[in-house]
């Protein structure tokens, strides 16, 4: 009976919910193509993944000079890893005189600025194949998250302005009946 007084807003209603089925289908898919694209980019290799994981641990190993207590005043509680750095004051010694000699002389000229290139606002090239590789891969990533994204939003604009379309058609439908249902006022005529 609902179906048979809201025709539109029930029409719109099953479009959205077949919208939204290839919409979970579509995100499904792109997940699987995204998990299959970062499954076959190898831009790390062995050596490169090893060699961090030994830079960062070295500084852990390291054991401070002498133990640096916490507010609280234990020297056991806090373990720093870090040496502590040391600032020098800079020399007070004054800043050698000029002679009238060397006033007077003209300074050497300058060196001719560098000749302007093209690509010099551009980043420099990889060094390596596996650079290659690698920013090829998260360009490549980045223009499929792109396009998904841009795919989902436009889904869901037109998601929701399905939403709003049934809303609006339910409301005049329910504003027609209310209409129709209430009595009308006797006509008099005056003469």
């Amino acid at each position: 009976m609902r179906e048979a007084a809201l025709p539109h807003a029930t029409a719109l209603a099953q479009e959205l919910e077949a919208e939204l089925q290839h919409l979970d289908a579509l995100q499904q898919r792109y997940t699987a193509l995204l998990v299959e694209q970062l499954s076959s980019l190898d831009f790390l290799g062995t050596n490169e993944a090893a060699a961090p994981s030994a830079v960062a641990a070295a500084p852990c190993a390291r054991k401070p000079s002498r133990p640096l207590p916490h507010r609280g005043g234990h020297a056991d509680a806090v373990a720093s890893g870090t040496p502590l750095v040391r600032f020098r004051r800079p020399s007070a010694a004054p800043c050698p005189r000029a002679s009238a000699a060397t006033v007077g002389r003209t300074p050497p000229p300058l060196p001719p600025p560098p000749p302007t290139r093209a690509h010099a606002g551009t980043a420099p090239p990889p060094a390596t194949r596996s650079d290659e590789a690698a920013q090829r891969g998260r360009r490549a990533l980045r223009l499929l998250r792109e396009d998904r994204d841009a795919f989902f939003n436009a889904k869901a604009r037109r998601a929701a302005q399905l939403l709003r379309e049934g809303r609006e058609a339910m409301h005049r439908r329910q504003a027609r009946r209310l209409a129709a249902m209430a009595p009308t006022p006797p006509v008099t005529t005056t003469t």
